[in-house]
């Protein structure tokens, strides 16, 4: 499989916690045969902690922080870390169905198929030539900093695959809002999130030409699951409860 050939989407809602369901509606909704593959991008216009599925929100957040400042605490579908959701962070999301054989039909072949998609994509853009590498399970690095952060949810056909690309977020944020991560890939060495991560510095329309090619996007109308994406409002993101839990 050499592309999805998605259709491509601006994903960004009113608010965020409807962005994230609208991930999670496109997941079921790809995999109840409703919509064909799609690569949706959105990009943050206020700071947020977005916690994995199976986080901690007390444990990978500074709570206290968050709050004083009227940071939100929200969750995602996926699994992997915690991130800060920042101006300056472009978001992708790539749902499309789960093939019967080859790479795509695993999680950790989607994992690698993934991320060699990704570093090409971003190698050959200016200034990035021969720095960018995989390392890790599915962070992408620039030289021996993670640039762009991802992770994968599955369901019985249809696969969401999503990441955060640093790009000129003000990073210093991070040592505010997020705890040390509970768990961290050997590679980090104990590096703060400032030591850690680095900005791209690419142009967002660039970022987003890169990876549109690199997995075939194309134009058209794409039928936004809104029913599904209001339910699990009701159920899941509009509950401070379902964000919060320890």
């Amino acid at each position: 499989m050499s592309a999805f050939e998605p259709l491509v989407l601006e994903m960004e809602r009113p608010r965020l916690e409807e962005t994230l369901a609208l991930e999670e509606a496109l997941l079921e909704a790809c995999d109840a045969g409703e919509v064909p593959a799609v690569l949706g991008f959105w990009e943050p216009r206020s700071l947020a902690v977005v916690v994995g599925y199976a986080n901690s929100a007390k444990r990978e957040a500074n709570l206290e922080a968050c709050d004083a400042d009227g940071v939100p605490v929200l969750r995602r579908c996926s699994g992997g870390g915690t991130v800060l959701q920042m101006p300056g962070v472009l978001n992708y999301t790539l749902v499309g169905p789960i093939p019967e054989s080859g790479d795509l039909s695993t999680l950790s072949g989607t994992n690698v198929w993934m991320m060699r998609r990704l570093a090409h994509a971003l190698e050959r853009l200016p200034g990035l030539g021969g720095r960018v590498s995989t390392r890790g399970i599915t962070d992408i690095c620039l030289d021996d900093r993670k640039c762009v952060g991802n992770a994968q949810r599955r369901k019985r056909a249809a696969l969401l695959f999503h990441g955060s690309v640093l790009l000129s977020a003000p990073l210093p944020m991070m040592e505010s809002y997020l705890a040390f991560p509970s768990q961290s890939p050997d590679y980090r060495a104990h590096r703060s999130h400032t030591e850690f991560c680095v900005n791209l510095g690419i142009a967002s329309d660039l970022a987003r030409a890169a990876l549109v090619e690199s997995w075939g996007g194309r134009a058209g109308e794409v039928p936004l699951p809104l029913v599904r994406m209001r339910r699990l409002m009701d159920e899941r993101y509009g509950r401070q409860e379902w964000h919060r839990r320890t």
